[in-house]
C-alpha cells in the first residue's frame, strides 16, 4: 500500500533531519551568527514541535548558540535533543500512515476518528513538550520566556521566507509552483509523489523539478505528502479542497507555518513539515541535490506541471 510506503519514509525523513542536525553543529563551529532580525512576534501554536526543523539549519543553529551563550558541548547536546525529537516524530508519522493505509476506502471522517483514537496529536504535543523541557534543563535558569521569544522570531522568519517569492508562474501551457520538497523511498527507484490520488491512479503524469539551475523530469507514481486530494497547482476554481488558499500553496505548507485548518491535514493529523512534493533520492541525485536534501530533510524547489490549465 502506498501509505505504508510513505510511513517508512517518515522514519527516513527523521533520519535525514538528524543528519542535518549533525551538519548544523559542524557548520556553526566555524563561525557565529546574530539573533534573528525583527521585533517579537507570536510563535507557533503551543504544543507544536519545531526544534528538529529549526535547528537542522546551520544559520538558525548559530543563532541559537549565540542567543544562549552555549559552548560546543552544550550545543552538541541541544542538537542531540532536536535529533531525538525528529526520530520520535518520524515514528509517530509512520504509525499514522499505517492507520490511513489500513482504512482502505472508508470515508475520511472514519479515518479521522481512527487517527484521533490512536492519540497521534496528543503524542505529537507530548514530544514537543519533552523537547522544550530538555532544552530548558540545558539552558541557563529562567530561560523559558527567552526561549519562546527566540522561537517566535525564528518561526516568523521562516514563515516570511515561505511567502518571499511568487508562488506560481503561468506559461503558455502548464504552471510552475515553488514548494517544499522532502524525500521518500518509492515503489520504483525514479519517481515523485504529489498529494492528489488522481495522478497516481490515472497514470501518465510527469513533472519537472528545478533547483538552482538543475532540472529533472520525473513520473508521478505515488500519493503524498500528507494529503490525497490537494491539487494545489490548480486555480481556486478547479481545486478539489481548500479553495480559499492561494494557488500553488499546498495545504500542508499553510497548516505548518500558518496553522491553517488547525495545523492539520485532511485526516486530522498535525502536519510536521511543509512539503508539497516528495522525491526519491534518484531524482534528487540527477538534480545534484541528493546530499542537500538528505542533510536538511526539506528544501524548496520549483515544480512545473505541464498538464495544468491556466
Amino acid at each position: 500500500m502506498s501509505f505504508l510506503r510513505r510511513g517508512r519514509r517518515g522514519v527516513r525523513v527523521a533520519g535525514a533531519l538528524s543528519c542535518g542536525l549533525v551538519l548544523a553543529f559542524a557548520a556553526l563551529l566555524l563561525g557565529s551568527g546574530g539573533r534573528s532580525p525583527g521585533a517579537e512576534e507570536a510563535g507557533p501554536p503551543p504544543g507544536k514541535p519545531v526544534f528538529s526543523f529549526l535547528l537542522s539549519d546551520p544559520e538558525t543553529a548559530r543563532s541559537f548558540r549565540k542567543e544562549f551563550g552555549l559552548d560546543r558541548r552544550q550545543m552538541g547536546r541541544a542538537l542531540e535533543i532536536a535529533r531525538r525529537e525528529a526520530e520520535a516524530l518520524g515514528r509517530l508519522y509512520a504509525g499514522s500512515e499505517g492507520i490511513v493505509a489500513a482504512a482502505g476506502e472508508v470515508p475520511v471522517e472514519e479515518i479521522r476518528e481512527r487517527i484521533a483514537r490512536s492519540g497521534y496529536n496528543a503524542r505529537v504535543r507530548a514530544v514537543a513538550g519533552a523537547t522544550r523541557a530538555r532544552l530548558l534543563a540545558l539552558l541557563p535558569p529562567g530561560s523559558g520566556e527567552r526561549l519562546d521569544g527566540w522561537v517566535g522570531r525564528r518561526w516568523a522568519l521562516e514563515s516570511r521566507r515561505a511567502r518571499a517569492e511568487n508562488t506560481y508562474q503561468l506559461a503558455a501551457t502548464g504552471v510552475t509552483c515553488r514548494v517544499y520538497a522532502t524525500w521518500y523511498r518509492g515503489y520504483t527507484r525514479y519517481e515523485v509523489a504529489l498529494p492528489h490520488k488522481k495522478l497516481k491512479f490515472d497514470g501518465g503524469y510527469r513533472v519537472r523539478i528545478s533547483h538552482q539551475g538543475h532540472r529533472a523530469w520525473a513520473p508521478v507514481k505515488e500519493v503524498g505528502p500528507w494529503n490525497t486530494r490537494d491539487n494545489y497547482w490548480q486555480s481556486r476554481r478547479y481545486r478539489d479542497m481548500w479553495d480559499d488558499l492561494p494557488r500553488c500553496v499546498p495545504e500542508a505548507q499553510a497548516a505548518y507555518f500558518n496553522n491553517y485548518n488547525g495545523g492539520k491535514d485532511q485526516f486530522g493529523r498535525q502536519v510536521l513539515n511543509p512539503a508539497g512534493v516528495d522525491l526519491t533520492l534518484a531524482v534528487a541525485g540527477r538534480m545534484g541535490i541528493k546530499r542537500k536534501l538528505q542533510n536538511r530533510g526539506v528544501i524548496r524547489v520549483y515544480v512545473y506541471y505541464p498538464w495544468v490549465r491556466r
